[in-house]
């Protein structure tokens, strides 16, 4: 088992049930602006699958660490618009992802509701920037 990361969009303190990057064009950003909050993220590569597939995408340790940066800008980014990142940690095994690489794990939902089955709801909280949330906090 390890430790995966999820982030995702809340507007005015209400969970979108959304992955940040997947909404992050709903906050209301000009496309310059929003293609340079993309681009922070351009070296994490691409699962080679449909996106529409019924995944949760996590990162793992070394993805906190290699993208903590670009996640806080974004965080930063937002919050003028009344939007804020929350963020869920889970333990999970990597056997069970669809797709995984040294930054990321995709899995299925099925899986994800064995592990709230097995472990209870998956809490989100808001994130603060200035707390490194990983491990090597």
């Amino acid at each position: 088992m390890a430790k995966f990361y999820r982030f995702e969009l809340a507007f005015n303190g209400e969970p979108q049930d959304v992955g940040f990057l997947q909404g992050l064009d709903e906050v209301g950003f000009d496309d310059e602006y929003l293609d340079a909050l993309y681009a922070l993220f351009d070296s994490l590569p691409v699962p080679p699958f449909n996106a529409s597939r019924m995944v949760t995408h996590w990162f793992t340790e070394k993805g906190l660490a290699e993208f903590w940066s670009a996640i806080a800008q974004v965080h930063l980014a937002i919050q003028n618009r009344n939007w804020q990142l929350i963020w869920a940690c889970i333990d999970a095994n990597i056997e069970e992802a669809c797709y995984s690489d040294d930054f990321q794990a995709a899995f299925r939902q099925s899986y994800i509701t064995r592990i709230v089955a097995a472990c209870g709801k998956i809490q989100y909280k808001e994130l603060d920037c200035g707390q490194y949330i990983g491990a090597a906090s």
